[in-house]
């Protein structure tokens, strides 16, 4: 994987049409082409464990080993940075501790030359196909 904030200028894919179910092929395949995964940082949530990898783009194989970034232009720390992430049923795998996430929970974000640090104020289930939940709109200031 290629690491760095130098990363943010990088080509990704943004196409969520692309994302399909993930399967042992795909992730054998995106662990051996992790070359084309860029990682623009890190995604961490102590209180569930979650510690993750942030990739650029919803390509399937950086959804495959990360967490992607679900618009191009967003910037960590200036307000809502969307993120796109696996279920899988081990509760170490992916995005799956997001499960146990509590109201109030500290969520911090690094780009690897800072940390932010977000707080969970909604959690709940969305399907896949709304992505209006990733509107600027949704942000609340405080």
């Amino acid at each position: 994987m290629k690491k760095g904030k130098e990363n943010q200028t990088s080509d990704a894919s943004f196409d969520f049409g692309e994302v399909e179910l993930l399967d042992m092929e795909t992730v054998a395949l995106a662990q051996f082409n992790s070359d084309q995964i860029t990682v623009l940082g890190d995604i961490s949530i102590p209180s569930v464990g979650l510690n993750l990898a942030i990739g650029k783009g919803t390509s399937p194989y950086t959804l495959a080993l990360t967490a992607g970034t679900m618009k191009e232009e967003q910037a960590m720390g200036k307000g809502n940075y969307a993120l796109a992430g696996r279920y899988m049923e081990d509760p170490d795998l992916l995005f799956r501790p997001l499960y146990e996430v509590e109201i109030g929970d500290t969520v911090y974000l690094t780009d690897l030359s800072y940390i932010y640090e977000y707080q969970v104020i909604e959690q709940r289930n969305i399907e896949a196909t709304e992505v209006s939940v990733i509107d600027e709109s949704r942000i609340r200031h405080y």
